[in-house]
């Protein structure tokens, strides 16, 4: 298992980019992202999660985030393991309008359909996966489709101000470093 002391060399972080540092020993380490959950230590793991998670928030939003079946479901627990509570919150509020949990997708394809099915319920059914997601009505979906995207936009809300680029960095990395260094032994 990589720990968190292997990938810091047992220093204490304390600036941005060492934690783009952190994360790209990581991506070096395991390059392929099915495998990190089981290669990296749970803390070193959470804070892989936590970094790609603002990251992808940064460069694409939240979409490409959720239906990233190596990742996704791993989301809330990293958040309330670096102390970002109120995020893991409202991404759990956001879990809460799927039809079928994280879990209940086999793969990938699953999770997209998933996503098909609720980002977008003018979507063509045949990018669906699901039988149980093809049961549902076109009325129904309709209202998954809003009741995601009103819980989307009260996430989204909540991290702007947090995670922004004109938030400052050492604002938007300073749980992740503080998690990192309380579990790197010095």
């Amino acid at each position: 298992m990589i720990t968190i002391n292997t990938l810091t060399q047992n220093k204490k972080l304390s600036d941005p980019e060492e934690i783009i540092e952190f994360f790209d020993k990581i991506c070096e380490c395991v390059p392929c992202e099915s495998e990190l959950h089981i290669k990296l230590e749970r803390n070193a793991f959470y804070a892989f999660v936590v970094i790609n998670t603002i990251c992808h928030w940064q460069s694409d939003g939240w979409c490409n985030l959720l239906w990233n079946f190596s990742i996704a479901k791993y989301i809330v627990p990293a958040m309330q393991a670096v102390n970002l509570s109120a995020i893991a919150e409202a991404i759990k509020q956001v879990e809460q309008t799927y039809p079928i949990s994280y879990t209940e997708c086999k793969d990938q394809e699953e999770l997209l359909g998933l996503a098909n099915f609720i980002e977008n319920p003018r979507q063509k059914r045949k990018s669906i996966y699901s039988e149980r997601l093809l049961a549902i009505s076109q009325e129904q979906r309709q209202i998954y489709s809003q009741n995601f995207n009103t819980k989307l936009k009260i996430l989204d809300d909540l991290v702007t101000p947090l995670w922004d680029y004109q938030a400052p960095e050492q604002d938007i990395w300073q749980p992740v470093i503080d998690f990192i260094n309380q579990h790197n032994a010095h």
